[in-house]
């Protein structure tokens, strides 16, 4: 962080017009963060001068929509169904992947063991997953 304040007028024209730009590289990462639930507030970074997001958990889509639910194990793959984000929710051994679920709120989320393995979970043990 500077340790004095950035007098923007005194910035050449062509930096005050990219104050708070997002960089064509980051639009896809932009765009998606906003569609979660973030927001611009009037602050740039410090680094790079585009835009900083924030948003309260609360807010974030994928935190409001998720669901956390037990899982059984099957052997059999999954036919069909639709896109979840699924993850392990542990802090130190966080995993998570993206797996077609003919899931239905309520009930159990079915995981083959290939799935299961990659998330580090066993029969019983809970899960969180939102709908991509």
């Amino acid at each position: 962080m500077p340790h004095y304040p950035i007098y923007v007028p005194l910035l050449p024209d062509a930096a005050q017009e990219a104050m708070g730009q997002v960089h064509p590289r980051a639009q896809i990462t932009f765009d998606i963060l906003m569609r979660e639930g973030f927001e611009t507030d009037h602050y740039i970074d410090i680094f790079d001068g585009g835009p900083t997001l924030h948003a309260r958990v609360s807010g974030i889509r994928s935190i409001a929509q998720s669901r956390v639910m037990p899982v059984k194990l099957h052997d059999q793959p999954v036919k069909g169904g639709r896109l979840y984000l699924v993850s392990n929710g542990q802090l130190q051994d966080y995993r998570a992947v993206l797996l077609e679920l003919d899931w239905a709120p309520g009930k159990p989320v079915q995981l083959n063991l290939a799935a299961a393995e990659a998330l580090g979970v066993g029969e019983g043990a809970s899960v969180r997953l939102v709908a991509v």
